[in-house]
């Protein structure tokens, strides 16, 4: 079903720095860290989509509720995208789920309600595809970056209306391996990325979709 899980993918992701606390603003020397901080991650991000191409995998998703009980649902399938603005997002398990960026429109297509829900594709967009998809500087235009580790970024919302509380992005060798995602009401949406293969061909058939005959579809 597309339910909140496929929301969280495509939901808004709009980033800004890390609070500094009275007594880091008393001090220059940690002020500019700070800055130099901020300033390496965005390079990092900059690097990683300036490198990366094309990009596929498999994923597992983990949900943590507000309360922090964690869905007992395993959620988990593969993954392929390539530049510029095209996704394909395949949830096996527990039921199947399927998202296809194809360049122009995003298509979610759910079996089980014999739906498909469509919409405009905003590669320059405040969500994950946008990120994954978008350009190092349409980022640093739109989002602040710090890192908290030498391989992990937090990034926060500029925008006030945004549903999102924060992003945590994690990097292996060039290679996003974990992404976290927190919206204002607490719920986190954590996925884990597996088996990738970075700049490899991909059939152009994986970013193509035509809706089965007999489901509804919703224009969003």
């Amino acid at each position: 079903m597309i339910r909140t899980v496929t929301m969280l993918l495509l939901v808004t992701a709009q980033f800004v720095g890390l609070p500094v606390s009275a007594e880091d603003a008393a001090s220059d020397a940690s002020g500019m860290a700070g800055i130099d901080a901020s300033a390496e991650a965005t390079d990092r991000l900059r690097q990683f989509q300036a490198q990366t191409q094309s990009l596929r995998g498999q994923f597992q998703q983990l949900i943590i509720e507000g309360n922090g009980l964690s869905d007992e649902e395993s959620r988990s399938g593969d993954f392929w995208v390539e530049r510029p603005d095209k996704i394909r997002w395949h949830y096996r398990q527990p039921y199947e789920q399927l998202i296809v960026a194809d360049g122009t429109n995003v298509w979610l297509f759910d079996p089980d309600l014999e739906q498909v829900l469509v919409r405009e594709l905003k590669p320059d967009s405040d969500d994950v595809a946008g990120l994954l998809l978008g350009s190092g500087d349409d980022l640093a235009q739109r989002f602040a970056i710090n890192a908290l580790g030498e391989n992990r970024y937090r990034l926060l919302p500029l925008a006030t209306e945004s549903v999102i509380e924060q992003v945590i992005i994690e990097f292996q060798q060039q290679l996003i391996v974990s992404l976290e995602v927190r919206d204002k009401l607490g719920v986190t949406s954590r996925f884990e990325f597996l088996n990738l293969q970075s700049n490899s061909d991909i059939d152009p058939e994986r970013f193509h979709f035509i809706p089965p005959n007999g489901v509804d579809i919703v224009i969003q």
